[in-house]
């Protein structure tokens, strides 16, 4: 087992409202132990200290359980881009976070109450969303789940995707207006997990829908509408869970699975091609800003047309 160094508080000669980690490791005696934690209640309850950096930190750093529990007047935390984090029960419960990038699981009530935070980014395989992770964000609009491939290729460029669950009552009493959920080769959501949501839109890219729990989506709005893709509408509206949304489901042609990271404003069009709308809404041509191109040999793409 590696030795290593975590983060158990400040130093006493620390003032100010910014924090920032230094150094990558520390050295004892001639040897060097990398950081890579974070104790629980490290900072629990600080109500000075308003933006926290660890980029310097080379390893994943571990947050400990409710190690920024209560910093009200905490915005921002910054983790090393390339390491990432691993999130601990109630490791933001109750901060004034504002933004937030995700690179792995969530534990239970993650960012419970955390009434500021606007901007969720999942920049990593997440297998799941624990209870209560994000309830009672009052700020929190939008998410967009992501499914990464995993190290197993089946031949054809197809990889495996991801797995998610998201547990109860993970966004319950939270602002959550929109969700998109990538092609998961498994997915669930536990009963109750968008309760006194205002989430009226859920865009999935599942093409094969599993069960959820009978009441995945109770408590949301009526008018809620599921949008899926292409000639998935049946399996949707007759599959536990998802059948919530029955006689309100939206068939689109376009999957945002296919989609590669290219922008363009000079698309092919040697060959015969397919222009779809940011909502998977085909069109007769290429309209003003954001345009996916799906060209004959398979390949979507981005296109920008100014």
């Amino acid at each position: 087992m590696t030795e290593a160094a975590r983060i158990i508080g400040l130093a006493p000669s620390f003032s100010g409202t910014k924090a920032v980690l230094n150094k990558a490791a520390i050295t004892i005696d001639g040897k060097a132990y990398p950081i890579n934690a974070i104790a629980d209640n490290t900072f629990y309850e600080n109500t000075t200290i308003e933006e926290m950096d660890f980029s310097a930190a080379t390893s994943t750093i571990d947050v400990g359980d409710g190690a920024f529990e209560g910093t009200s007047a905490m915005r921002h935390v910054k983790f090393n881009d390339k390491a990432g984090w691993y999130c601990g029960a109630a490791s933001f419960c109750g901060s004034g976070i504002e933004e937030i990038t995700i690179y792995g699981s969530l534990g239970m009530a993650a960012f419970l109450n955390c009434k500021n935070l606007k901007d969720v980014d999942f920049a990593a395989a997440c297998d799941f969303i624990g209870y209560n992770a994000f309830a009672g964000c009052s700020s929190l609009e939008n998410i967009k789940l992501k499914s990464f491939p995993v190290e197993k290729d089946w031949g054809d460029g197809y990889y495996s995707k991801s797995a998610m669950r998201i547990y109860e009552g993970a966004f319950d009493g939270s602002g959550l207006k929109s969700l998109t959920i990538p092609a998961y080769t498994s997915f669930y959501i536990e009963a109750n997990a968008f309760k006194n949501t205002p989430l009226t839109s859920v865009v999935s890219y599942i093409e094969y829908p599993e069960a959820l729990d009978t009441d995945a989506f109770t408590g949301i709005p009526a008018e809620a509408t599921l949008s899926v893709p292409f000639g998935t509408q049946y399996m949707y509206e007759y599959t536990t869970g998802w059948d919530h949304f029955y006689g309100q489901t939206i068939e689109r042609e376009w999957a945002a699975t296919d989609v590669q990271e290219v922008e363009t404003s000079t698309p092919n069009t040697q060959h015969p091609s397919t222009i779809y709308d940011m909502q998977g809404i085909r069109q007769t041509n290429l309209k003003k800003g954001l345009n996916i191109i799906r060209q004959a040999d398979g390949t979507t793409i981005k296109v920008v047309q100014k």
